[in-house]
């Protein structure tokens, strides 16, 4: 994955972003709930992201992929190298901004035809 600078939403309990060369802050200052929800640059924009892996509209596709509840969070998880909180950590950032990362899957669905 190429370099990207990354805006941490806050960081987990001693998580130093100083190494990672990211806020503590979301860009509007204001402190945020998701704990592993990064948001890098990239040539459409700042997208959200779980620091570390994926970005959130990847991780929501891939889910939607699936079957419902906690299977499909077990098979999203495998299928994309990430713990089961990971996953869930993107589905709550998901519940509260389905209109972001809806518009990102479709975006990205239109480039692919």
């Amino acid at each position: 994955m190429p370099a990207t600078n990354s805006t941490l939403f806050m960081p987990a309990s001693g998580f130093d972003c100083r190494l990672r060369g990211c806020s503590s802050l979301a860009i509007d200052g204001e402190p945020r709930e998701h704990s592993a929800v990064v948001f890098r640059d990239g040539p459409s924009g700042q997208r959200a992201a779980l620091d570390g892996g994926p970005d959130i509209w990847e991780l929501i596709a891939t889910y939607q992929q699936g079957k419902n509840g906690e299977q499909a969070i077990r098979e999203t998880a495998e299928l994309l190298g990430l713990t089961e909180l990971q996953v869930q950590t993107g589905l709550r950032y998901y519940r509260e901004h389905p209109a972001e990362i809806d518009q990102r899957i479709r975006s990205n669905a239109r480039s692919r035809q």
